[in-house]
């Protein structure tokens, strides 16, 4: 290979390694942002009152989600919100959880009871 051809080809490659060493500190910018906003947002749960299956004791819904908690596990169920409001929801996607060797039948009860009835 001519030596003038390994000369551009150096160059790309010095750019190319400073590129990814100023876009490593900004990703982990970016992932502490994430960190720091996990946990912040508003989740408000509702007691069931014949909202929903009578198996669920509590329920926490939002924009393109719904989270039920019964005696013995969490169901959330995620919808693609769709901006046709003409048209139905996506179909959507439900993630059940459960804890390995919990007690099956556990209390559940609320807390921190907010002012807001309807």
């Amino acid at each position: 290979m001519p030596k003038s051809a390994c000369v551009p080809s150096r160059r790309i490659l010095t750019l190319l390694t400073f590129a990814t060493g100023f876009a490593l500190p900004f990703a982990a910018f970016a992932e502490a942002r994430v960190s720091q906003s996990y946990g912040k947002l508003p989740l408000h749960f509702e007691a069931n009152q014949g909202q929903t299956h009578q198996d669920v004791r509590f329920l926490a819904r939002g924009s393109g989600y719904s989270l039920y908690l019964t005696a013995g596990e969490a169901v959330l169920v995620l919808t693609k919100p769709n901006p046709d409001a003409t048209q139905a929801r996506g179909t959507p996607v439900v993630v059940r959880m459960s804890l390995v060797g919990a007690a099956p039948k556990p209390p559940v009860s609320g807390l921190d009871e907010l002012p807001g009835k309807a």
